[in-house]
């Protein structure tokens, strides 16, 4: 990211930062960093908030079939943890749509990297 930003910074690119649901994050991050990072003696961990947009769920199924989309419930047991419930909201045509995309999706294998 590092190598990546003054070229995206130099060139007004809008950096999108892809993340689901499930990693939301309640407090300013900015303030976390802040506090992370004033450790004088340089110890512990510290964090950098790379600027840009979060790109969610919830942006992707605007931008893909139109429809209006609020999270209204987020993890779960016996294989749902990570699962967000969102409603979506539009005309009939947008919701089809809407629920075509998530069924060509729908049991994706687990992101594994050896």
């Amino acid at each position: 990211m590092a190598a990546a930003l003054g070229t995206i910074v130099a060139r007004r690119i809008r950096y999108l930062h892809p993340a689901g649901l499930e990693k939301d994050v309640s407090a300013d991050l900015n303030e976390v960093a802040a506090r992370l990072n004033r450790d004088a003696e340089g110890k512990g961990p510290t964090l950098w908030v790379v600027p840009g947009d979060i790109f969610t769920e919830i942006e992707a199924l605007r931008v893909l079939v139109g429809v209006e989309a609020v999270l209204v419930g987020a993890g779960g047991v016996g294989g749902a943890e990570g699962a967000v419930w969102l409603a979506a909201f539009g005309t009939r045509a947008q919701l089809d749509a809407a629920q075509q995309v998530l069924d060509s999706i729908r049991g994706e294998p687990p992101f594994i990297h050896e």
